[in-house]
């Protein structure tokens, strides 16, 4: 696998450049959102450019969990932690959860889009929909809460025997280095929060439907690079077909598959791995993925269907 910083370059300074335009729209929207008393249509169009600028910030966060945002590791980490601030999370929490991704795409662990018999249809529509509509970020605010707030002795019964959890934290050991980073940006985050509320004197009830709405654009595009997708962990993902200029406002996180074959490539020499196959369209992909899920047939070919830790 080619090093990022040789070949392929991290574009250090569009990164940072990017990341302070994007995080000072997004502030800029609080303020002129958060003051709002009547919910009309200006508050909606605020609301949808405040969710769509924070697809960029993820790009961003997701290109610091691999570590090739910036070039310096521990700016790189402080990038990530920043934005991750603004998004909802720890970054040290959803880097782990996205690392381990990486390791179980498409596996049993992270079948959202299947399902394997009739009598979990209906429950499976229930989850997939309600991942969809804004509960896969809402889930990660909720451990933001629960690192943040709970001690660690209840943290720990919660998440013994759940090995999909568990792993996340390394084990749950009080005292591991991730452990304790997750807890502390956690509470820097849910502080951070309140802050902007105090200092920027917002109403809370915009400032939350600012962030449901941002809950609902991200998690409703967070698994369409990979729905219906071959059952592989390296290529069990989509290059979609995607306006240049959208493209570059994604980051071109429409290339997933590029980025699952080549992790440490950075996004902006993505396009280079994309095969000429009959890609579709990100708008198709995206509208199919609300078809729900889909049975899985017996002969459907599965590299492997278990989590690996």
């Amino acid at each position: 696998m080619l090093k990022a910083n040789e070949k392929y370059p991290i574009p250090n300074k569009i990164n940072i450049v990017l990341s302070i335009l994007f995080v000072s729209a997004i502030h800029y929207l609080l303020f002129i959102g958060g003051k709002n008393e009547v919910l009309g249509l200006k508050f909606l169009i605020i609301c949808l450019l405040f969710g769509l600028f924070l697809i960029p910030v993820y790009s961003i966060i997701h290109e610091a969990e691999h570590n090739i945002a910036l070039n310096d590791k521990k700016m790189n980490y402080y990038l990530g932690v920043m934005l991750s601030i603004v998004f909802g999370s720890s970054f040290t929490f959803i880097q782990k959860a996205h690392l381990n991704h990486h390791k179980n795409n498409r596996t049993d662990y992270e079948l959202i889009d299947l399902y394997y018999d009739h009598r979990k249809r209906w429950f499976k529509k229930i989850s997939f929909f309600m991942i969809n509509i804004g509960f896969k970020w809402i889930s990660i605010l909720i451990a933001t809460f629960v690192f943040a707030l709970l001690p660690r002795e209840i943290i720990n019964l919660l998440i013994q025997n759940k090995n999909d959890i568990s792993e996340l934290v390394n084990g749950t050991n009080s005292n591991s280095q991730r452990y304790i980073k997750i807890r502390i940006e956690s509470v820097i985050t849910i502080c951070y929060h309140i802050g902007i509320i105090i200092f920027l004197n917002l109403n809370i009830v915009p400032y939350l439907l600012m962030y449901l709405f941002h809950a609902f654009i991200w998690s409703s595009q967070n698994y369409v690079s990979h729905a219906f997708s071959h059952r592989s962990v390296v290529h069990g993902a989509h290059n979609h077909k995607m306006n240049p200029l959208f493209r570059l406002f994604y980051l071109n996180f429409n290339l997933h598959l590029a980025h699952h074959e080549n992790p440490s490539v950075p996004w902006l020499h993505l396009n280079k791995f994309v095969k000429p196959h009959n890609n579709i369209s990100y708008f198709r992909a995206y509208m199919r993925l609300w078809k729900g899920p889909k049975l899985i047939l017996p002969d459907d070919p599965i590299e492997y269907k278990q989590m690996v830790k």
